[in-house]
């Protein structure tokens, strides 16, 4: 996993904390001007089924998957033999990890029609959710088959392709997404870390820009922007984003820290990248990357003692870290620590998704020292 992606990962891990936290029945689920009007409008007509259909949908929108259960149930009992119900309340099932009722859910909306474009895009959020990407874009496909101009299929099927690294495709879906309505603040985030990865910086920060209209101050954004600005040599630009997303309470400044210290590094001010690394990983001990970055730069500072400690430490809170492995075989490889460096490397080959064939080539050479010791 690149560096680049960790904003946008972190990003997501808020909006299932906020999932989460609104199941909690010790907090009140939560509520949105637009929210408060349909809850309104309910009280005033208990019996007109759009409005608890587009309330759900609000709190689908917040991750109040609860809430927005209950709603589309009611909408069912209105109108049940509308298929838009069941495959709404099917997506509430799935982000709840409910994926029984959900399934059925999606069943019988395809059971009232085959050819309902929204069921589609539920199944194919179903699928997502359980880890299945090929097939939930299989089925985002059929959504928009059946519905051309479906945004959300676009959208969908835009996020499942970053989950299989198919960016340029990812972009052109999310693009269309953008041309057909109006999108929130994720898809601009989301395109922009695709574009990125493609190299397109410009394109990111027009889009990260786009996102701040929609979301002032955003800490995530900034940090994000940030990170395009360094991956493009802007490195005062950078500073500046990273200084912003610090200034305006990012969640999880250990993350900014490490952003910013690797810029520090690219500026070869190394005091001022360990001092970034050390705070970033005395506020989150448990934070992979800044372990890794710190063991990075102490192999450039020639101290490969302490670059071991840091990557054994990052193998030990990530054991499924293909880089993790990777460096940690590099550096017990140098201090001659040899079956150390071997176990690592084969890690590495197992986990990687294209491991280096120079490092199956000492893998061969290390078993043979090993086994001669």
């Amino acid at each position: 996993m690149t560096y680049r992606l960790i904003a946008l990962l972190i990003m997501l891990l808020f909006s299932v904390t906020s999932m989460s936290r609104a199941q909690d029945d010790d907090i009140a689920p939560p509520s949105t001007p637009e929210i408060v009007m349909l809850t309104d409008a309910i009280i005033q007509a208990p019996f007109d089924a759009a409005l608890y259909r587009q309330r759900g949908e609000a709190y689908l929108e917040l991750g109040a998957n609860t809430q927005a259960e209950d709603d589309f149930t009611a909408y069912i009992r209105l109108e049940a033999a509308d298929p838009l119900g069941y495959a709404l309340r099917a997506r509430a099932h799935a982000l709840n990890d409910e994926v029984d009722s959900a399934r059925n859910d999606v069943a019988t909306a395809l059971g009232i029609d085959n050819e309902f474009a929204p069921a589609h895009v539920s199944q194919g959020v179903l699928l997502a959710v359980t880890g299945a990407y090929d097939d939930a874009i299989s089925a985002y496909t059929t959504a928009t088959v059946y519905d051309p101009d479906l945004a959300e299929a676009y959208r969908l099927r835009g996020f499942a392709l970053i989950e299989i690294n198919a960016y340029q495709s990812a972009v052109n879906d999310l693009t269309r997404a953008i041309d057909l309505s109006p999108q929130p603040l994720l898809v601009y985030v989301t395109r922009a870390t695709a574009y990125s990865v493609l190299n397109a910086f410009d394109d990111a920060i027009a889009d990260l820009n786009t996102a701040l209209t929609l979301s002032p101050d955003n800490p995530i954004v900034y940090d994000l922007r940030g990170e395009v600005y360094r991956e493009n040599g802007d490195l005062t630009r950078a500073f500046a984003d990273f200084e912003l997303a610090l200034d305006n309470n990012h969640p999880l400044p250990a993350i900014v820290l490490v952003h910013r210290g690797e810029a520090f590094v690219d500026a070869e001010d190394f005091d001022s990248a360990l001092v970034d690394f050390d705070t970033a990983i005395a506020l989150s001990p448990v934070y992979t990357p800044a372990y890794l970055a710190r063991g990075d730069l102490y192999i450039t500072l020639a101290d490969l003692e302490l670059a071991a400690q840091d990557f054994d430490r990052a193998v030990q809170l990530d054991p499924e870290n293909a880089d993790a492995h990777f460096n940690r075989g590099l550096v017990y490889d140098v201090l001659g620590d040899l079956p150390t460096a071997l176990a690592s490397y084969e890690q590495y080959i197992e986990l990687a998704e294209f491991p280096l064939d120079r490092i199956a080539i000492r893998i061969f050479e290390l078993r043979e020292l090993v086994e001669s010791e």
